[in-house]
């Protein structure tokens, strides 16, 4: 069965975090790639998107779960920009988790008011949290999820996505670069980019 689901959200800083009353300490890390290709089943959807997301927590506290943010809550896109716009199946995220070598798949969230476990944190993000009983996240892993849409792909503007994983009492933020559906609002690069150029990047 396909679930429909949305993105768009807010930028953080550090010094927000702060805010919202989490510690950001500086050695963590996240950050994350989107790639974009034909999907194979274009009964389905024409592109196939695949994020691939990294994280060291730095810290005794394993992850929590994780926010893909993708605008300001005061930006241009709108959770009804995406609804129609992009998909997934089933539960679109796995990773490895403790104990060693177990698969941990994540369930996916549309927050259109912010993540409520972080008080303070307005605007619209997608959520990724663990499911799997029996198989936890570690302090360090990398997650994969995949989506799917009929936009074809243009480059992510890396000054407004954002992720942030939780841990414990604690977060941290990174950059998310790539390629995302070229909607006409904030995830996308303002530049224009023709039907030319984008066939030669998937040749």
């Amino acid at each position: 069965m396909n679930t429909k689901f949305t993105l768009t959200t807010i930028i953080l800083t550090s010094a927000l975090l702060l805010g919202f009353g989490l510690t950001a300490h500086a050695e963590c890390f996240i950050g994350g790639n989107i790639s974009a290709e034909p999907n194979t089943d274009p009964a389905f959807t024409d592109w196939k998107y695949t994020a691939t997301i990294t994280w060291d927590t730095d810290s005794q506290y394993a992850l929590s779960h994780l926010d893909l943010i993708l605008d300001y809550s005061t930006g241009t896109c709108m959770c009804d920009d995406l609804s129609d716009a992009l998909f997934f199946e089933g539960l679109p995220g796995i990773s490895e988790g403790d104990p060693m070598g177990c698969e941990v798949e994540y369930e996916t969230t549309l927050e259109c008011d912010g993540d409520p476990s972080i008080p303070g944190v307005e605007g619209i993000l997608f959520k990724l949290e663990p499911v799997s009983l029996e198989c936890e996240p570690g302090v360090t892993g990398t997650l994969t999820f995949t989506f799917y849409s009929d936009y074809s792909p243009a480059p992510i503007d890396e000054e407004i996505l954002l992720l942030i994983d939780k841990h414990g009492q604690q977060a941290c933020s990174g950059t998310l670069s790539g390629m995302f559906p070229a909607l006409s609002c904030d995830p996308v690069s303002s530049q224009s980019v023709s039907w030319d150029a984008m066939k030669g990047l998937f040749r």
